[in-house]
């Protein structure tokens, strides 16, 4: 018996302006139903709605470029704007900046974790 142990190598991620290597992806979503009884004593959906989806992007960044990228994180959470990420091959439109962490550790490069979220669809890259 053979195992084939593969690893994956950390993937470029475009956030708006800002780019860096992505170690770990993080993505979920969430329908919120509004339940009613009925007159015979049933349940009964009686409406939906989907709330925004959430994305968590952690990686790093390196020395060249890590703290232009603070700064840029920083005034994306000032702004109401939208933007597009592009992540292996997805482009998802009109993501906000809700949270960013950005941990520097003395090393060539910077710990970051951005936290998204977006009501926009994921859509493959053309």
């Amino acid at each position: 018996m053979s195992v084939n142990i593969t690893s994956r190598t950390a993937q470029p991620v475009s956030i708006g302006d800002i780019d860096f290597y992505c170690e770990s992806m993080k993505a979920s979503a969430v329908n919120v139903f509004y339940e009613q009884p009925t007159v015979s004593g049933d349940t009964v959906i009686s409406n939906e709605y989907r709330k925004a989806s959430k994305l968590i992007f952690s990686g790093r960044a390196y020395i060249d470029s890590q703290f232009r990228i603070l700064a840029n994180l920083n005034n994306m959470m000032k702004s109401s704007q939208s933007f597009s990420v592009t992540y292996m091959g997805i482009i998802i439109d009109g993501c906000r900046l809700q949270s960013f962490t950005f941990d520097d550790k003395g090393l060539d490069y910077a710990e970051i974790s951005v936290t998204l979220i977006t009501y926009q669809d994921m859509e493959e890259e053309e």
